[in-house]
């Protein structure tokens, strides 16, 4: 299978289908809605995906559209995906937040889900993707103050965010160290 990832403005994709060719593009961020029926491109979104499809593939100009869409993809705060042990429920497992690239990373999400049902060790450390990475620790964190980047990073670090929830005086004081020492 071919596709044309065309550009970071507008993120727009085209995927050519043995009888269609489908385009998609314009991730944004809303509120999801309560009714499904009412998650719809904006018409500036569809202009836009329009407009980039016919400049990476000029062929395209005169396609019949057959239809507009829209869709949420389930994501994470972080950007990454959420697989690992439900805290503080037992025998419960979560697998999610492939955002875009779900579809791709689907498969190794399901067979460590599979392993942690089973007892089993996961073949990759689940680490940067433990859902105890938005618990206790986030909350703690998020009251210092802390800048969004900064925030961010131990989101990513559950290490250095443990780290943090214990001490986060000291942590904060080497922090500050190291940007002084630049």
């Amino acid at each position: 299978a071919t596709m044309v990832f065309v550009s970071d403005e507008h993120h727009v994709e085209i995927y050519p289908r043995e009888d269609e060719c489908y385009a998609n593009g314009c991730p944004t961020s809303c509120e999801l809605p309560d009714n499904p029926a009412d998650i719809l491109p904006p018409p500036q979104t569809i202009d836009d995906v329009k407009e980039e499809t016919i400049t990476a593939v000029e062929r395209l100009r005169d396609a019949k559209v057959l239809r507009t869409t829209a869709c949420f993809l389930a994501g994470s705060e972080d950007n990454l995906p959420v697989v690992g042990l439900v805290p503080k429920t037992k025998n419960a497992v979560i697998a999610c937040g492939g955002g875009c690239w779900g579809i791709l990373n689907g498969p190794a999400m399901g067979q460590a889900a599979a392993a942690l049902v089973t007892g089993e060790t996961p073949a990759l450390s689940l680490t940067p993707f433990d859902p105890n990475r938005f618990g206790q620790a986030g909350e703690a964190i998020s009251a210092t103050g802390l800048p969004p980047k900064l925030l961010a990073l131990l989101a990513q670090n559950p290490a250095l965010a443990e780290m943090m929830r214990q001490n986060p005086e000291a942590v904060i004081a080497h922090l500050r160290q190291l940007t002084n020492d630049d």
